[in-house]
């Protein structure tokens, strides 16, 4: 893939796991948050991240987690 805009998720829903691979580090927080972001919410419930940046993917991918946990916390109890 060479843009964020160009992943197209194919599992229905259904729970996979993602290899990410970057060959070079073309894509900034902005874009990588958008790919993990898009990931996550299709589904994918694990991500192994390897090559350039490969920890600012991974980093990345854990911040989405923490926002969709924090975000459920919020809706669940009630509070704004």
């Amino acid at each position: 893939m060479s843009r964020p805009d160009t992943l197209a998720p194919a599992f229905g829903g259904a729970a996979y796991v993602t290899l990410i691979w970057a060959a070079d580090a073309t894509f900034n927080v902005d874009d990588r948050m958008k790919v993990v972001t898009e990931l996550i919410g299709s589904g994918c419930r694990y991500l192994v991240c390897g090559g350039v940046d490969c920890e600012l993917w991974h980093d990345d991918a854990d911040m989405v987690w923490v926002i969709r946990d924090l975000d459920s916390d919020q809706q669940g109890s009630g509070t704004p």
